[in-house]
């Protein structure tokens, strides 16, 4: 879904644009594309975005992702590989990014399948 589509419907669902969570969300698109969603369409996505944003981006967050995605995967490892699929050559920089984002804790974590504290 394109940016102003996301905003008509945040608009018309929460009576606010939520501007700052969509360019939140999609900010890796201009260096990933398509499998930009892996790096922040996801529950910990949203957990990061409301930590940044506040509660009131939660609505408007996961509206985004389920827009894009048809749900909110709890991980970037429980994306749908046929719509949220890498180019060859990005999957090492997006674990670099991933880490970045969720630290080196959280993203190992992920990847053992630990819980997450």
């Amino acid at each position: 879904m394109h940016f102003n589509d996301h905003v008509k419907h945040t608009l018309r669902i929460y009576g606010r644009r939520a501007d700052e969570v969509h360019l939140f969300l999609d900010r890796f698109f201009p260096k990933y594309r398509i499998s930009h969603r892996r790096l922040l369409h996801h529950r910990l996505g949203v957990q990061l975005i409301v930590k940044k944003l506040g509660e009131k981006a939660r609505g408007p967050a996961e509206l985004h992702i389920v827009d894009d995605l048809g749900c909110v995967p709890d991980t970037w490892l429980d994306h749908d590989a046929r719509v949220v699929y890498l180019d060859p050559g990005d999957d090492m920089k997006q674990e670099e990014d991933l880490i970045l984002l969720y630290g080196l804790e959280t993203y190992n974590r992920v990847r053992t399948g630990l819980a997450l504290p």
